[in-house]
């Protein structure tokens, strides 16, 4: 259904607030940072098979971001943020989601976070529409879109 087109895009480290406040860096958002091991991947939307064959490691894990065509935006981390609902879970070496009656699952053939089970806070934005036909794979220290994606897709169209 998809094409298997990987693009990892990744946010910079400024974390933006909606609230009038300054936003304060505490302890425990530092102790939240875990590392994220995804090794070949697979991704499921309704037990369909729709991207895979795409690993991840970084040290530091803040935000997932999958774009699957024709259905929007998935921003995805393991502790609670701004409009996001808890949604899902991270067990093991699995990711697995429910919103909007779409039902998303992410296996790895190891174990995603350090933890073996840990929430997954989900923000879902069925409008955000990207032109390309393949799923997008993301991840960042900001909970808004990878807004470079743009850029990265009119490159590779060139």
């Amino acid at each position: 259904m998809f094409k298997n087109f990987t693009a990892l895009a990744f946010t910079g480290a400024m974390v933006f607030g909606f609230s009038a406040e300054p936003v304060k860096t505490s302890g425990q958002d530092l102790q939240r940072a875990t590392a994220i091991h995804l090794q070949n991947g697979r991704l499921y939307l309704n037990g369909e098979l729709i991207h895979k064959g795409f690993s991840l490691v970084q040290a530091r894990f803040a935000y997932l971001y999958f774009y699957v065509p024709e259905r929007g935006l998935f921003t995805i981390s393991n502790h609670e943020f701004e409009g996001a609902l808890q949604q899902g879970a991270f067990n093991e070496r699995e990711l697995s989601l429910t919103v909007n009656g779409l039902n998303l699952v992410l296996k790895s053939s190891s174990q995603i976070l350090a933890n073996e089970s840990s929430p997954a806070w989900v923000k879902f934005d069925p409008n955000y529409k990207l032109e390309v036909k393949s799923v997008m794979i993301g991840y960042g220290d900001k909970e808004k879109a990878p807004y470079d994606w743009p850029d990265q897709i009119r490159k590779n169209q060139q």
